[in-house]
């Protein structure tokens, strides 16, 4: 019985060659591009999912209140989340992490180290990034205590087992003991790193950092207890809030600048102090042209090792620096483009199978059309109508969910393009044309086909 199914579906392929392989190669792209969609989106959404406690963690942020609006801040102080765990007993556990540009040496190897951070002891309770080698509840308990990821170990040992050897951080060269490896982090979390040092070693150089209330540049996250209700301890947070409040420095005001973006356009221009603090600084721009840069470079670099011998010479561009704050931007640009060009195709080929088939099963009604004096013209607008028809049902379904769906994607932009309505009318009538084009082929063979051809092969 399977057998005679397969045969007469067999035989129905051969017999409407074109219309089949229309068919077969829109369902071949559409599974293609849908599964291309899920791949993407299931990605973008499982960032940091794989923790176990994922549901139980958060991140803190601040909202700084100035007399001009409210800035959102990404990070925190040292002080909030240590304060905020004394205070609420619904916080199970608090995990710091602070990155740092690091120099790091051993023996003759000299790195500046980008993906290092300072984190606290219980780091390896709340998330789950899997030790090779270590203990997590006491890998990063010590001062000078460093977890290195598997490619940190390539990089600083080689083939040699780390454990327990040394690496001297900073400019003083503290010596660092190694006491765990971990599995390189994966691409979906947003606490990548491959060195990490214990919180407990910034004593050694800061010894304050814990009652310094007005710097902030911490990522501070919290696990909290079973059943807690993350809304309600969220409005505790006043309290801390006014506590920084009055930890605020003072300063003399010696000029005013116009406003300008220090962060990516994605956000708003927001209110901006700049110190006079040259031992805080940690970079060093220089304004070179672009006329024998290899030469300046060079030249910079040999100026560098005269200063800073210890100290290895690495640099970047402006431009690609502030390029690189728009690559996500970019990649959605061109998977955008690639989808709706995936979607626009498979449309064309539905639409030509559709004409295909139609104007198949419309052979005898052409021809006796044609033998009472219907025109070519006539005959085009009848079969074109009805498919015109459908894409007009078409555009009023999707242009206004398009409007809605563009609309709530551009408020999450400071600055953004508007949504004018002849942008509609643009699509539309491209969305016409490129239907005239789909379907023309078929109806305007149709139309010139003899009458007595067709009503013969009726």
């Amino acid at each position: 019985m399977s057998k005679n199914y397969l045969l007469t579906a067999f035989r129905h392929l051969l017999r409407h060659r074109v219309f089949s392989l229309l068919n077969i190669i829109g369902l071949t792209i559409g599974l293609a591009a849908a599964y291309l969609i899920f791949l993407y989106v299931r990605f973008e959404r499982s960032y940091d999912n794989f923790h176990s406690k994922a549901a139980r963690i958060y991140r803190l942020c601040c909202d700084e209140k100035t007399p001009t609006g409210v800035i959102h801040q990404g990070f925190t102080s040292a002080p909030m989340s240590i304060a905020a765990a004394r205070a609420f007993p619904e916080i199970e556990a608090v995990v710091r992490e602070d990155f740092q540009l690091l120099l790091v040496r051993r023996g003759a190897l000299v790195f500046q180290e980008e993906h290092a951070a300072y984190v606290d002891s219980g780091f390896f309770e709340v998330f789950d990034f899997p030790l090779l080698k270590g203990d997590p509840l006491t890998a990063l308990k010590a001062p000078l205590s460093v977890v290195l990821s598997e490619s940190a170990v390539r990089k600083y040992f080689g083939k040699s087992d780390p454990m327990g050897q040394t690496l001297l951080i900073r400019d003083e060269g503290m010596a660092a003991k190694v006491t765990g490896i971990m599995k390189d982090m994966p691409e979906n979390t947003e606490l990548k790193a491959d060195m990490l040092l214990s919180k407990s070693t910034t004593r050694l150089f800061r010894a304050d950092e814990d009652k310094q209330w007005s710097y902030f540049g911490l990522w501070a996250y919290v696990l909290l207890k079973p059943n807690v209700d993350p809304h309600a301890l969220e409005k505790k947070f006043q309290a801390i809030g006014r506590q920084f409040n009055s930890y605020g420095r003072e300063g003399r005001i010696i000029g005013v600048m116009k406003d300008f973006n220090y962060y990516s356009l994605h956000y708003a221009i927001s209110p901006l102090g700049m110190l006079i603090a040259p031992l805080d600084a940690n970079l060093l721009s220089v304004q070179v042209s672009t006329t024998g840069l290899p030469g300046t470079m060079a030249a910079i670099r040999g100026v560098w090792k005269k200063i800073l011998p210890d100290r290895p010479f690495s640099y970047y561009f402006e431009d690609e620096f502030f390029n690189r704050q728009y690559e996500n931007d970019d990649r959605f640009g061109r998977l955008f483009i690639d989808f709706s060009m995936f979607a626009i195709l498979i449309s064309c080929l539905g639409l030509l199978g559709l004409a295909s088939y139609s104007t198949l099963q419309k052979t005898k009604e052409i021809g006796i059309r044609k033998v009472l004096g219907a025109s070519v013209a006539g005959i085009i607008r009848l079969l074109s109508g009805e498919f015109l028809r459908l894409v007009m049902l078409a555009l009023v379904i999707a242009i206004p969910l398009v409007w809605l769906i563009m609309s709530r994607w551009l408020a999450d932009y400071a600055y953004r393009i508007s949504f004018p309505w002849w942008t509609a009318a643009a699509a539309g009538g491209l969305a016409m044309m490129i239907a005239l084009l789909a379907i023309g082929f078929h109806t305007f063979r149709a139309a010139l086909q003899n009458p007595a051809e067709s009503l013969k092969t009726e």
